[in-house]
């Protein structure tokens, strides 16, 4: 089985918006078999918008590659690393 990352078209509330989900494919016949039931991403109102909210996460993740967080820090330790 193959993947990749595929824009979905979601109604929410009878507002069309999109985001990212994971796509698995068949390796003999190329044909999806299965997405990610939650999206990766956050809701989006465009494409464009979906597009550059990516685009600024990619610039945001290799500028602080080097100052990594840690989810059950305290405040105080993770402004020490981001400081760093």
């Amino acid at each position: 089985m193959t993947w990749n990352n595929r824009i979905y078209k979601h109604l929410i509330k009878g507002k069309e918006c999109f985001a990212l989900h994971e796509t698995f494919y068949n390796n003999e016949t190329g044909l999806i078999e299965n997405w990610t039931e939650e999206p990766l991403t956050e809701f989006s109102d465009s494409i464009d918008e979906l597009i550059q909210d990516l685009e600024q996460k990619l610039v945001d993740a290799k500028r602080f590659r080097n100052a990594v967080l840690l989810p059950n820090a305290s405040v105080e330790e993770n402004n020490r690393i981001a400081c760093k």
